[in-house]
């Protein structure tokens, strides 16, 4: 199994390249953050598209100082969440100017689901270590 990213947002002139971390084994390759918005633009169109509006402007302009479209999650190890109505997309920071999606949750209650934050922080941990080792893969296109 290798470790990769795949660009959800990513142009030259961008100040914040966005990436979604996955993994690939043989021909199988796993990214949850594209698999999720995927289904939720099935079943919630207009919300995947504010969501990819707010990824947009994230990349153009920097992260947003609104706590209402973008925070860091409470109690985490450096875990942040893009969120628009009740779709949270979990991500970390590599660097000042890259920002890494680890997984896609719908929220249902006040608070994330526990299970959803332990998602993203082995993500987290699969990335650097695959950094670290040089292992880390870049697929171009989505």
């Amino acid at each position: 199994m290798s470790i990769i990213t795949k660009e959800v947002r990513d142009a030259e002139y961008y100040v914040i390249r966005i990436l979604a971390v996955g993994k690939s084994a043989a021909s199988n390759i796993s990214c949850p953050v594209l698999e999720f918005l995927r289904e939720q633009n099935e079943v919630k169109a207009d919300q995947v598209a504010q969501l990819a509006a707010l990824l947009e402007r994230t990349a153009r302009e920097g992260p947003p100082r609104n706590e209402t479209k973008f925070k860091k999650v409470e109690g985490s190890n450096g875990i942040f969440e893009f969120k628009s109505y009740q779709m949270r997309l979990y991500c970390f920071f590599d660097g000042g100017d890259l920002i890494i999606c680890t997984n896609g949750a719908v929220k249902k209650r006040d608070r994330s689901d526990p299970a959803d934050l332990v998602r993203a922080e082995e993500w987290k941990r699969l990335y650097f270590e695959a950094k670290a080792t040089n292992t880390l893969i870049h697929l171009h296109g989505h």
